[in-house]
Order: C-alpha cells, then structure tokens, then sequence
C-alpha cells in the first residue's frame, strides 16, 4: 500500500474482507468500504452521496445503490487502483458480485482511459475466484517460495527497531519470533501465503 501511494497522480483505495462479518465479507460492505475512502479522496463526493440518498429517502445502502454510487465515486477519480484482499472470506453470492461489477466497471472503459483504473484481487485458491478470473494475470504466492523473504523482512524489521528502542538481543529474537509465528505459536507467514493468488484486473 506504502508503494502505491508513492505513484504520482494514482490514488489508492482498499478493502479487508474477513469471514463471518457481514460487516466486512459482502458486496455493500466492500463498497461502503470504498465510498468511505473516495469521500475521504474527494470530499465533494459526500454531498453527491447525500443527495442521492435523500432523494430516494433511504439510509441504508442497498447492492443497487452501492453499485451506482460506487461506480460515480470510481470514476470521479481519473486514475485509481484499487486493492480488494481476502475476496475468498464472502460467500459465494457476494464474491461473484465483487467480481462481476468490478469487471464490468474496468472492461467498459473507453480506449482512451485503457490503464487509469486498475483493480487488484487477493484470494486464497477457491471454485469462484479460480473460475470467474482465470484469464487475469495472475501471481502465486505459495508458502515455501515467499516464507523466507517475509522472514528475511521480520528480521530486518526487529533490527531497526532494536536500535530505535534499544532492546536488548534476547528481547530483539523473541519479538522476531512473535511476529513469525502469531500469537497461537503457529507459523503465520504460512496461514497467509498457503495457495494465496493475486489477480490483476
């Protein structure tokens, strides 16, 4: 994200998705995410979205309205990436939304806009992901192949810090280990990147 935002003229927005949140694992919930930040972006944006929604007397987001205001606020943007990270925690339903509207949104651009607005999906390997983006590029990021660079950046992290703080060595190698292994003592570096894939839309 740190390296995004360091491309000039690209704005960038984000969205975590999360398992058994309705809050944060569906369509509305990705795109209240992004309106959010596209306000945020733009603040002329919210006295579009307040006109909106008091003309149709609603205040809740519905998928019909989150499709139509999301795809505004995207556009009110002349270059945009826009990173959606864990698509396989919504359910089926939501998931094949994300992905359908956010083709449909880029695939239409006019010629001329071909690269202004680019959209990166983090999935773990799932039916609806693998089928609906299979002719995307695509990059696996698989245990073995990026564990050891992530442990590589942990141990130049608690470095710094180390020296920053001042923390002794033994302090130093137990919070390096901390970070490695989560705070169930399991190796989180492979929870996350076992089978994950990026796709970039």
């Amino acid at each position: 994200m740190e390296e995004l935002a360091k491309v000039p003229k690209f704005k960038t927005i984000y969205f975590y998705c999360r398992h058994a949140d309705r809050r944060r694992n569906s369509f509305v919930a990705v795109a209240a995410g992004l309106l959010a930040q596209l306000i945020w972006l733009n603040p002329h944006f919210l006295d579009y979205l307040y006109e909106k929604l008091s003309a149709k007397g609603v205040n809740v987001l519905s998928s019909e309205g989150a499709k139509e205001l999301l795809e505004v606020g995207v556009r009110s943007c002349p270059k945009m990436y826009i990173i959606i990270d864990g698509l396989d925690e919504c359910k089926n339903g939501d998931q094949q939304t994300i992905i359908t509207w956010f083709r449909n949104i880029i695939e239409k651009l006019p010629r001329e806009f071909d690269g202004s607005l680019r959209c990166l999906f983090l999935s773990q390997e799932d039916k609806v992901s693998t089928k609906s983006l299979r002719d995307l590029p695509r990059l696996e990021l698989r245990s073995e192949e990026h564990g050891r660079d992530i442990a590589a950046f942990v141990e130049r992290l608690s470095r710094r810090a180390q020296e920053r703080f001042k923390i002794a060595d033994d302090e130093r190698d137990l919070l390096t280990e901390e970070i490695k292994n989560g705070a169930d003592g399991t190796c989180c570096i492979t929870q996350i990147y076992e089978c994950s894939s990026l796709y970039c839309l």
